[in-house]
């Protein structure tokens, strides 16, 4: 049973913990991505390794690695039939506003993120 996340907690709990949960939160969520989308051919890599390589590119590697995880995500959506909320490119739009303009975008984005792959593992925790 894939556990389903809460937006709300999850920036409450990153807020309070100066943002050492997202580290761990985004670890988790990664791995249970990758376990609900199986057999799609694709693979999200582990949170830590994308973590390392956005401090090391100054924070693209980021954008590129939740670009990828909103894609993945969408098209897993529509596989399952589920409608898609959003499109990965909003996403990116919104990732890379909140690196230029240091907005609160990014964290829009992981809310949409955060929903469209709940709507993923409840479907797969009926089917289990």
């Amino acid at each position: 049973m894939i556990k389903e996340r809460d937006f709300w907690t999850f920036l409450l709990l990153s807020f309070i913990t100066c943002g050492i949960y997202q580290i761990f939160f985004w670890i988790s969520f990664a791995n249970d991505v990758n376990k609900v989308c199986e057999g799609d051919g694709q693979y999200t890599e582990d949170y830590l390794t994308a973590f390392f390589l956005s401090i090391i590119t100054c924070g693209i590697y980021g954008i590129i690695w939740f670009y990828r995880l909103s894609k993945r995500l969408n098209y897993n959506a529509e596989r399952f039939g589920i409608p898609v909320e959003i499109s990965s490119d909003n996403i990116l739009i919104m990732m890379l506003l909140g690196y230029f303009v240091a907005t609160l975008s990014n964290y829009l984005a992981f809310y949409f993120i955060i929903n469209e792959a709940n709507d993923i593992f409840s479907l797969y925790n009926r089917s289990y």
